[in-house]
């Protein structure tokens, strides 16, 4: 054993080290089997814990950095927004049609959705239409997703819906992790979650 290479094995084992706690962090990446127990997902350092709230509903709590509650929701498969507390002002939004029926998503398949407003009844009718229209991946931090790309148009009483944004919808955690915008010159901008990882107890 040359004099370099001994010099160069602390080294060496050190990285070794280094890899087996990385191979294991990207084991922990939340999943088809595991979101179900909850999980955590953050953007800039800001967190939102996803629990499921039973029968194809999911609850998140977004917080800021000093834990303050900012935005509290529940949906119907992490696609349709039910209900929404923001800042403490509860909105809840009623089908007028079976939300299961639409399911499952598949590319090419349009799920078109009305609601009411229960805290302004007199409100016109929400209208959603999501057409699916491709798969991708995308990584949050080591983990990889499989992501239906929808577009997302939304109309209001009886206006043709028109387009808002595309969502980037992992089924497997039943969660839009990234939102695509439009800006006014033809250019887009996506936001998308950076962090997730297994809710602590």
């Amino acid at each position: 054993m040359t004099t370099h290479f001994k010099r160069a094995l602390p080294a060496l084992l050190c990285g070794l080290a280094l890899v087996r706690p990385l191979a294991a962090m990207a084991a922990d990446c939340p999943d088809a089997s595991t979101a179900p127990n909850g999980f955590t997902i953050e953007r800039n350092n800001m967190p939102t814990e996803v629990a499921p709230a039973g029968d194809q509903l999911v609850h998140t709590i977004f917080r800021t950095r000093n834990g303050t509650t900012m935005l509290e929701t529940t949906t119907f498969a992490g696609l349709f927004e039910l209900e929404r507390i923001d800042r403490g002002r509860r909105s809840v939004f009623h089908p007028t049609v079976n939300l299961a029926s639409l399911l499952p998503v598949k590319v090419g398949k349009t799920l078109t959705a009305t609601f009411d407003a229960a805290d302004a009844p007199q409100a016109p009718k929400t209208k959603i239409v999501l057409h699916v229209a491709r798969t991708d991946s995308l990584f949050i931090e080591s983990c990889k997703y499989s992501v239906f790309v929808i577009e997302r148009s939304i109309g209001l009483g009886g206006g043709a819906p028109v387009f808002a944004e595309t969502d980037y919808y992992a089924p497997d955690l039943k969660l839009i992790v990234a939102k695509e915008y439009r800006n006014p010159d033809g250019s887009a901008f996506m936001a998308k979650f950076d962090k997730i990882y297994a809710t602590k107890p």
